[in-house]
């Protein structure tokens, strides 16, 4: 996930908004809950955290996986409003896209930029942020495709 952060990082333009967004495998969420987070940038902090991106895409990428998986990423390299991610991802791990999952919106008052980032990944210390709204989708697979990422199965 290292790798994708990476590419994210680049994004700027998207910190001056209200909310953030926060996708999860888990559905009908009231409340996030702190957790450790491998898709983090900050993979080695021995901390839990509330994890949110300023664009539903960027949450979009927030599943259980890392750099170890032999998942790759690329874009297309347009303006972030016209980008296009696309995601390869081994067959043997298409059950971790297949699942239904949820995209929350949440106010951003309560998050500071994680360590490392360039502004695309929040962190809050909370043991709980109240969710505002939710998006669900019939699997993540399905929420990557409507945020402009294209899923390569290898």
């Amino acid at each position: 996930m290292t790798y994708l952060y990476n590419l994210i990082e680049s994004i700027s333009g998207y910190n001056n908004k209200k909310f953030l967004y926060h996708a999860s495998p888990i559905q009908n969420l009231k409340f996030l809950k702190k957790e450790y987070n491998i898709s983090s940038i900050e993979t080695n902090s021995k901390k839990k955290w509330i994890y949110a991106g300023p664009k539903k895409m960027i949450a979009a990428f927030s599943f259980p996986w890392d750099d170890s998986m032999g998942i790759t990423y690329t874009d297309n390299g347009k303006d972030l409003e016209n980008r296009i991610y696309t995601i390869n991802i081994p067959r043997k791990f298409v059950n971790l896209i297949s699942k239904p999952c949820s995209i929350y919106t949440i106010d951003k008052k309560s998050f500071t930029l994680a360590k490392g980032g360039l502004g695309d990944e929040y962190r809050s210390s909370r043991e709980s942020i109240k969710v505002l709204s939710e998006e669900k989708f019939k699997s993540a697979k399905n929420c990557m495709e409507q945020n402009n990422i294209i899923i390569n199965i290898k």
